[in-house]
């Protein structure tokens, strides 16, 4: 039997009934790939980054749970919710508006960059929407990209953008 390692999902949506999608994206990954305990963050309204111009804000969150999936199990689960929830990632718009869209940025400690997938995500550490929420259910969590804790890493891009609360 695998072990269980904690995965760390970022969810966001700024398409439809954003709480509920993230809501139904939760109750889907628990359903598919949760092996024991699970949280999630509040739920945090952020300007959509980056894309067209005009987009409705996102409501962001980010979600721990613990799972016996490898990376590209889970990620394949996250894909085929996004489906689900109306995101086919090959026809949409680049950085556009989107019903759901999930993002694995850590799965334990793993270091690891293919063609598929790069952990931790490659760009986790400068986004509010991901670090604000991780630091509220995980801030002694160790970031294996820098050895900071989540707190950390938030209080440390709130110096870089003193702008975000």
């Amino acid at each position: 039997m695998k072990a269980i390692v904690w995965a760390t999902i970022g969810m966001g949506s700024n398409m439809g009934f954003r709480r509920q999608n993230l809501l139904g994206a939760e109750r889907r990954l628990c359903a598919l790939a949760c092996a024991g305990r699970s949280k999630r963050s509040s739920m945090f309204k952020n300007p959509a980054v980056g894309g067209p111009g005009g987009q409705r804000d996102f409501q962001n969150a980010v979600l721990r749970l613990e799972t016996r999936l490898a990376p590209e199990e889970l990620l394949e689960h996250m894909l085929a919710i996004e489906l689900e929830f109306g995101r086919d990632r090959s026809r949409a718009t680049h950085m556009g508006p989107r019903p759901l869209d999930l993002d694995l940025l850590l799965m334990g400690n793993e270091l690891r960059a293919t063609p598929a997938l790069e952990l931790p995500h490659p760009r986790m550490l400068e986004r509010d929407f991901v670090l604000k929420p991780l630091a509220e259910i995980a801030p002694n969590l160790i970031l294996p990209q820098n050895g900071l804790t989540a707190r950390e890493a938030w209080a440390q891009l709130k110096r870089v953008q003193p702008h975000l609360s």
